[in-house]
């Protein structure tokens, strides 16, 4: 993104923001094992705290009360988040209850999925939709609101002008593919303003972690997977903020915490460098030397995984607890179907060599609408060899903005937003609906941790009982079929299997 002004904060007649957490459209599955904090606002905050007071409110939360923040706080400004497709109609219903409450309160809307599919919220109680990383433009947008004028001198944002019609200021974006490590971008950002968070921390958990953070040190990917918008939403570019940065922000988490490191590709080596001179090994190594007590999660690609063995011992002695592996797939067909660039026998011995460590995978999983019973028991029989402490099962969904958007839109049975959340299939299935429910179900059922290897986690003091108490909880709805009943519903209802 270009350089917009000299200096990041500008004065304002704006002085009080809010910014809104939606409750999770999702219906279960991901919203039920993991809350965590919300690090777009804070970055946001981060930018603007200069010139104006920032709250949050979590509505994920059972501390997250619209109301009495909108009559406590006074906002001048609504910033709402929409990052997740199936939030699309949480955030607009948002919307309209705030304007009913102030009809001239201006309410800017951003996030992930929002930037990819603008058009899904030009609605009248919309004011603003603000495009990609945003915190360039989000203190010059709040200096045009609060000036009154429109935002057509702000780039990268959809704007509704006097008639009410959406206008853009977004220019197109080609794709290119470019790696930035300790990026000037990735570094010159604001430090996220945490205290927007800290009031809910108390209700955020990660699987069985209480109390997790959030740490972002690296943007977008170098890979091009069908099924993914994290390259389209940074146009291919794979930007690394350097290592010290990232150490000073995780001297400012307790020491002991959970971290959740959010990069979509973590300590990521290009294959040409020598992992010895990556900011992935400089961080580990001087936490190393702190006696950092922290444990990290993180995403990792497999073929980094087995090409930096080192690296990763390193990190299994800096605190690292858990990877997620991107696997998609055991059979070479569908790693190719979905252009994931990686080998099965890769993916296996990178989770061998992660066991070796005494680090836990998240071995995430794509389950395919066109999936006989026989694909379904071939992957639990996968799962279960390979000892896979947390398998993720995501049902093929096209998101917008994606590559299999192009491919499959025309064959969806439903264009609602609510039902994609990998939960639901929204492409025809192969099987009958409730009997691919039932071998669904059973995936999980069966693949997942039993509850004495989570006692033994306890037992050996590396989770606590408490969480793992909830966590089975939560994690009950995954197994439960009524869960899946708008699934069989959807389908049965479809027409046929005709598009919506």
């Amino acid at each position: 993104m270009p350089e917009i002004i000299g200096k990041r904060f500008v004065e304002s007649a704006i002085k009080r923001i809010l910014f809104v957490e939606p409750q999770s459209g999702y219906s279960t599955g991901f919203n039920d094992t993991v809350r965590v904090e919300t690090l777009g606002p804070e970055y946001l905050a981060g930018a603007v705290q200069d010139v104006a007071e920032c709250r949050l409110v979590d509505l994920r939360t059972s501390r997250g009360d619209l109301h009495a923040a909108m009559g406590e706080f006074q906002p001048q400004l609504i910033a709402l988040k929409c990052g997740y497709t199936t939030d699309v109609p949480v955030v607009a219903d948002l919307a309209r209850q705030l304007k009913q409450l102030d009809p001239d309160l201006p309410i800017v809307v951003g996030g992930h999925h929002i930037s990819l599919s603008p058009q899904d919220l030009f609605i009248p109680e919309v004011d603003a939709i603000a495009y990609g990383e945003a915190e360039d433009i989000f203190p010059l947008l709040v200096k045009e609101l609060g000036a009154g004028r429109d935002l057509s001198r702000v780039p990268y944002v959809y704007y509704r002008d006097a008639d009410g019609t959406f206008q853009t200021t977004v220019v197109p974006h080609k794709i290119v593919n470019e790696v930035l490590h300790d990026a000037h971008e990735m570094n010159r950002r604001p430090l996220p303003l945490r205290e927007l968070c800290d009031p809910y921390r108390d209700e955020y958990y990660f699987l069985y972690y209480p109390r997790p953070y959030s740490v972002e040190t690296a943007r977008g990917c170098r890979y091009r997977c069908s099924f993914c918008s994290v390259w389209q939403f940074h146009h291919g570019v794979y930007k690394v903020e350097g290592w010290q940065r990232t150490f000073d922000e995780l001297q400012r988490i307790p020491n002991g915490a959970y971290v959740n490191i959010v990069d979509d590709l973590a300590i990521q080596v290009m294959p040409h460098e020598d992992y010895r001179e990556s900011d992935a090994w400089k961080l580990a190594q001087e936490l190393i030397r702190s006696g950092n007590k922290r444990r990290f999660w993180m995403q990792c690609r497999a073929d980094n995984i087995v090409r930096n063995k080192e690296l990763y011992t390193a990190w299994a002695e800096a605190g690292l607890d858990m990877v997620l592996i991107g696997l998609e797939s055991d059979d070479p067909a569908e790693l190719k179907r979905v252009n994931k660039g990686s080998r099965v026998n890769v993916n296996d011995e990178s989770i061998d060599f992660l066991h070796s460590l005494k680090v836990k995978v998240w071995g995430a999983q794509i389950v395919f609408a066109d999936w006989v019973a026989e694909r379904f028991e071939h992957l639990m029989e996968y799962n279960k060899r390979l000892g896979i402490e947390c398998p993720q099962f995501t049902i093929h969904t096209p998101l917008p903005g994606t590559v299999d958007w192009q491919k499959y839109k025309d064959q969806l049975i439903t264009q609602d937003r609510r039902y994609f959340d990998f939960l639901h299939p929204v492409l025809p299935t192969a099987l009958p609906i409730r009997d691919f429910i039932e071998h669904y179900v059973k995936l999980y059922r069966e693949c997942h941790m039993s509850r004495h290897e989570l006692m033994d986690m306890v037992r050996q003091g590396r989770v606590p009982l408490s969480g793992v108490i909830e966590f089975a909880k939560k994690f009950r709805n995954l197994t439960d079929p009524e869960t899946y009943r708008s699934a069989i519903d959807l389908h049965e209802g479809s027409l046929g299997g005709q598009p919506a």
